[in-house]
């Protein structure tokens, strides 16, 4: 399950998708790998869930 709050769907400039891991003010603190799929990256968002 994802937390909306707590990461931020991107998209780089080349098309693949990665996500931001933000602090509890909504900062930056982690950028992940680049991935192939929105459904690769969703499941990398639920593997960091545990940090919350």
């Amino acid at each position: 399950m994802q937390d909306d709050a707590k990461s931020d769907h991107k998209t780089s400039s080349n098309g693949k998708p990665y996500f931001n891991l933000n602090a509890g003010k909504g900062q930056a603190i982690s950028s992940s790998e680049m991935y192939i799929s929105e459904a690769s990256r969703d499941n990398g968002i639920d593997s960091v869930n545990w940090l919350k």
